[in-house]
């Protein structure tokens, strides 16, 4: 059965997605503000290379931090997600596919501001969207099973 096809007929991976939707709205505001706060305030809004790769690293790490410990607690509350959530190996996995999210929000990032010049809080939402839906799937498949 796809993963789609599941969410959509699992009242309980509903919630789920629903929880890590909330979560994972919260983590942007997280995020925004943080990559907003580095970008205008230590750099003076200029949008290079360097402005937008720092800022977006600081915010997506602080981010990152607050998802995992969020989705221990809220997203991925089953007994046996949190047993799978705990150890060591789950915790590389999580950094290892957060890592991709980062590169992939990143050259979003990198390409809507720098090369297309567009706000940074619209390029932002879309790389959030896409890095959303992987995030899920693939914390749903490698970690929290």
């Amino acid at each position: 059965m796809g993963i789609v096809k599941k969410i959509f007929s699992d009242k309980s991976l509903i919630a789920e997605v629903f929880r890590f939707g909330v979560v994972g709205g919260t983590c942007f505001l997280i995020d925004y503000i943080i990559l907003w706060f580095v970008l205008h305030l230590v750099f003076k809004g200029a949008e290079t290379d360097l402005s937008v790769g720092v800022s977006t690293a600081c915010g997506f790490t602080v981010a990152v931090i607050a998802n995992y410990l969020l989705s221990m607690f809220f997203v991925f509350n089953s007994k046996e997600q949190k047993e799978n959530g705990k150890g060591a190996k789950s915790v590389v996995l999580f950094v290892i596919l957060s890592l991709i999210g980062f590169f992939i929000t990143w050259a979003i990032m990198r390409v809507g501001v720098i090369n297309l010049k567009i706000h940074e809080l619209f390029v932002k939402v879309f790389a959030t969207a896409v890095v959303m839906i992987w995030n899920f799937i693939s914390r749903k498949i490698f970690i929290f099973k």
